[in-house]
């Protein structure tokens, strides 16, 4: 339901200029966006997160980024948006690879 509605975005990296929590806003603010979890797999940065984006969303309610790891459904319903680095889309096929294979006999 989030990629038909134009609710799933999948970008290169997360990376900010900084971690002010006013300039996330702003961004924020110009794509109209009431809430939002970013998904990242940093293999650096707040908790494989990267920083910056971490330190700009601590502070605001309706916006979360966690780890890859600590991805579940409940999350991805429950924020408006769902943002993802190609990276996490790499590690959720990785995941999810062994039960997309069909066995004909046992």
């Amino acid at each position: 339901m989030k990629y038909a509605n134009g609710r799933l975005w999948v970008i290169e990296t997360p990376e900010l200029s900084t971690y002010k929590t006013r300039n996330f806003e702003k961004a924020i603010d110009k794509l109209r966006w009431r809430s939002a979890i970013f998904i990242d797999d940093a293999p650096y940065g707040h908790w494989g997160t990267t920083y910056n984006l971490a330190k700009a969303t601590a502070n605001m309610k309706n916006f979360q980024v966690q780890n890859v790891l600590g991805l579940n459904v409940y999350d991805l319903l429950d924020f408006n948006h769902v943002v993802l680095t190609q990276r996490v889309v790499q590690k959720i096929d990785e995941r999810f690879e062994k039960y997309t294979r069909k066995r004909l006999f046992y």
